[in-house]
Parts: C-alpha cells; sequence; structure tokens
C-alpha cells in the first residue's frame, strides 16, 4: 500500500508537459502493438507460420461451402493480419465471398475504408495511388474475425514492452525538467543532444539513399546486359516504424531491392558467366528472393544462399532437354535434379514450368527445410498434387494457374493428359542422352577417328558447364 500510495503522489507531481509527452507515446504504442498488418508469408517462426497456415485453409473451407451452393463465377478474398509488436500475441482472418454476376459483382462483406489517405508515393511499388494509413481502417483493428489464434503471455509481454517505453520516456522528461527548473531553460548539452540525434537520423537516411543509388545503377547495368528480367524493390525498414506511420510506402528511402528475376530463356552459357552475374547480384545487400533459370550451377546458388540467407528460391523448368542429362564436372540445377539443394537450407521454393512434374514435386516437399512450396503451371494432376499434401502435412503447397494465376487448371482432364505428355517427353529426352552416351563409349578408338586429347578436354569442359 506504501508503494501504491508513494507512486501516486509522485504521478501527481508530474509537470503537465511530461503528461503530454506520456499521451503522445502511449498513443503511438497502441499504434504500433494493436492495429494489424498483412500477416508475413516469409515467417519462419514454428507458431506464426503454423497459425497463418491454418487460418488461411479454415477461412477457405468456409467461403468453399459458400462457392458450391452458389455454382456460378465466383471470387474469394482472404485476408490474413498479425497484432503485436515486437511479438506477435494474435493472428486472425476476414474473409470475403464475391460472385460475379451479369448486374455486377456482389461481396458477401463490405470492407471498411481507412479515413486517412495521403498522395501516393514514388517508392518503386506504388502506383502514385493515394495511400491508405492501415491503422485508419476498422478492419485492421482486431474487432472481428472469421478465425483467430491467440496468445496471452506474448500480449503481456508487448504490453509490458510499451509500457516500460512510456515509463522511460516520462522518466527522462520529467528528469530534464526539474533538473533545469522548468520547461523552456536550455543548456549547452541539450542542444548538442539534439544535434548528436538529428545528425545520427541524417546519417541513417543518407545511409540508405547511398545504397538505393548503388543498387539502381546496378540493376540498370543488369537490366542493360538483358539477362535480368525484373527487380522488384520492398520495405527493408524496421516494422515498429512500418506501423506507427500506417503505411511503410511513405518511407520510401527504406525500399530496397530484394527480388530479382533472371530470364528464362537464355542461351547454354560457361560457368564463368554464371560466375560473372552471380557475383553482381551479390552486390545487393538485401537481396531475399530469386527466380533462376535451368541449369544452374549449384556452387554460385550456395555461395548466393549462404551470403544473403535468401527467403525465397524459384526455378523456371519449361522444356526436358537431352543436354539436363549428361552430366559433367559442375552440378547444374535440373526439374529432376532438386535433390541436390538439400544442403542449402531453403525454406519457400517456387517451381515454375510444364517440366516440372509429380515425382519433382515430391522431391521438393520432402527436403529437410522446406516449409513453403508454391507451384506455377506444373505438370502434375490435382490428385498427384493432393496426395503429395498429405504426405508432407508440414509443407505448405500451393498451386496457381494461368496468367492471372487462378487457384485452379482451366480443366482437370486436360491437366492430367499434359502432366502425362510431359512425362514422356523427359522419357525421351533421358532415353536420347543415354543413347548419346552409350554411342560415345563404343566409338573406335584408331587413330583416324579418335579425338585429339585437346580437342576432347575442350569437349569435356564444355558439357561440364552445361
Amino acid at each position: 500500500m506504501n508503494f501504491i500510495r508513494h507512486t501516486a503522489a509522485r504521478l501527481r507531481r508530474l509537470h503537465p508537459f511530461t503528461w503530454c509527452v506520456v499521451l503522445l507515446v502511449t498513443v503511438a504504442m497502441v499504434l504500433i502493438v494493436v492495429p494489424g498488418l498483412e500477416a508475413d508469408n516469409d515467417e519462419t517462426s514454428p507458431w506464426y507460420a503454423s497459425s497463418r497456415k491454418q487460418l488461411y485453409w479454415d477461412t477457405a473451407s468456409r467461403y468453399e461451402a459458400h462457392a458450391h451452393q452458389a455454382n456460378a463465377p465466383h471470387r474469394t478474398t482472404i485476408w490474413v493480419t498479425d497484432h503485436g509488436w515486437p511479438f506477435p500475441f494474435m493472428l486472425r482472418s476476414l474473409g470475403s465471398f464475391e460472385l460475379i454476376a451479369v448486374g455486377g459483382a456482389k461481396q458477401s462483406r463490405a470492407w471498411s475504408k481507412p479515413q486517412i489517405t495521403l498522395g501516393g508515393a514514388n517508392t518503386g511499388t506504388s502506383t502514385g495511388a493515394p495511400l491508405e494509413v492501415s491503422w485508419s481502417n476498422r478492419d485492421n483493428w482486431p474487432l472481428e474475425s472469421e478465425f483467430y489464434h491467440f496468445r496471452l503471455g506474448f500480449l503481456l509481454l508487448d504490453c509490458l514492452a510499451a509500457l516500460l517505453v512510456v515509463a522511460i520516456v516520462a522518466a527522462l522528461t520529467e528528469g530534464w525538467i526539474r533538473a533545469r527548473g522548468g520547461l523552456l531553460r536550455f543548456r549547452t548539452i541539450d542542444f548538442l543532444i539534439v544535434v548528436t540525434g538529428s545528425s545520427v537520423a541524417l546519417a541513417w537516411y543518407f545511409h540508405h539513399w547511398r545504397i538505393s543509388e548503388r543498387e539502381n545503377d546496378l540493376v540498370q547495368s543488369m537490366t542493360t546486359e538483358t539477362w535480368i528480367r525484373g527487380a522488384e524493390k520492398d520495405y527493408a525498414g524496421p516494422k515498429w516504424l512500418a506501423r506507427l506511420v500506417g503505411n511503410q510506402e511513405l518511407l520510401s528511402f527504406l525500399y530496397h531491392y530484394d527480388s530479382l528475376q533472371w530470364h528464362n530463356s537464355r542461351a547454354v552459357q560457361s560457368l564463368d558467366d554464371w560466375q560473372r552475374e552471380f557475383g553482381a547480384v551479390r552486390k545487393l545487400p538485401y537481396l531475399r528472393s530469386v527466380t533462376l533459370p535451368d541449369g544452374v550451377p549449384l556452387t554460385a546458388l550456395a555461395e548466393l544462399v549462404e551470403q544473403h540467407r535468401l527467403r525465397s528460391v524459384g526455378f523456371e523448368f519449361y522444356k526436358a532437354d537431352v543436354t539436363q542429362f549428361i552430366s559433367g564436372e559442375v552440378s547444374l540445377v535440373h526439374a529432376h535434379q532438386l535433390e541436390l539443394l538439400k544442403n542449402l537450407g531453403i525454406r519457400h521454393l517456387e517451381l515454375i514450368g510444364e517440366n516440372v512434374l509429380a515425382s519433382d514435386i515430391e522431391t521438393a516437399a520432402g527436403l529437410p527445410t522446406t516449409t513453403r512450396l508454391t507451384l506455377h503451371d506444373v505438370a502434375a494432376s490435382l490428385d498427384d498434387i493432393e496426395a503429395i499434401r498429405e504426405r508432407h502435412p508440414n509443407v505448405e503447397i500451393v498451386t496457381t494457374w494461368g496468367t492471372y494465376r487462378t487457384k485452379e487448371p482451366a480443366s482437370a482432364p486436360a491437366q492430367e493428359r499434359l502432366a502425362r505428355h510431359n512425362e514422356a517427353r523427359r522419357r525421351e529426352a533421358k532415353a536420347e542422352a543415354e543413347r548419346l552416351a552409350s554411342a560415345a563409349d563404343a566409338q573406335p578408338e584408331d587413330e583416324g577417328d579418335m579425338l585429339s586429347p585437346a580437342i576432347r578436354d575442350e569437349v569435356q569442359r564444355t558439357i561440364g558447364t552445361q
């Protein structure tokens, strides 16, 4: 009781300006901790990843029943948000079922609109449309949900962290006022602190600005050489700042290139060319995701994954070819050799193209570190993919097809025919490679037919880089 009375007496003696600061900081901490942002698909903590996956599928299952009842063209929107800082204490889902009718679309849910919008920011990702401040939107607050996962212990930790921040700021403010005998009394050290703080903030800003300039020059050079077909920027700043501001695109100086896509139709090149390209890519400090063509050298990929701790690696496998079955001195990543990735620690793997068969998907799902597998336009039947899901319940498998990335192919029977066709094409390519290898081994080694050692070495080196 004495402690409570003593604390209450001290609070009553606080300067009015201190109370204003406490109010502002409290509001800021509430905006950081309580409103939600869209869940991070690349978050790997077990509770977060499993909860996001479960919420998505539970909500999708609920609206799948509506789809069967409607028996009409429809579209389902599912939104999973996380709440809490520094530790997420809740994930929740919201959904909407939209019927596409002749008179216009009809939604089962009326999404709320933000009360605050700002002019578009030039981030490289914004289209210039007004930017929505997330905490001004009712749907971002945990007031309703389809399903949710909640952790009381982490909510208490977040509240404790917020109270600690408020208490520290209040103590520093009150101590500063009492030490100077009033609010508008300053010392030389106060100006030094302000100058130092401003200098640190400006140095942080210009640090990211210089990195952005170097990234832009590097990506422009890659694009000019035509071996990169696309590069994307994403927010690379602290999460609490994005939550406080309400829209991370307002912090344009914190946007950096985090994703690159190689051209998928490229001539076979030497190992030196690959090393040169990967050497340039390694200069992007915030790179987290790459999409690669067929036949990438395993050693170059391993170095990139280790240096940047890539969160996502994608491969485009569009056509079976004889050269894919010719072994050489350098290990190359092909669709039928995904087991080579087992020691790279890749968590999110994306496979694209008609040369990705059900057996390849099985191999990818069985890699020891795979937690998420994204498939697009693969040559596997829906039944095969569902069977792989059942055999690997801990791996989230997401499938899309076509230009608009629909969740189902246009025709299930056509998809099965495509799978059989590409399986046959791969068998033919493998058989042709084996035939050529046998013919080479059976070639007579007389002086007229035998290649010179120098030419044979050159051939072996060429095959080794393919």
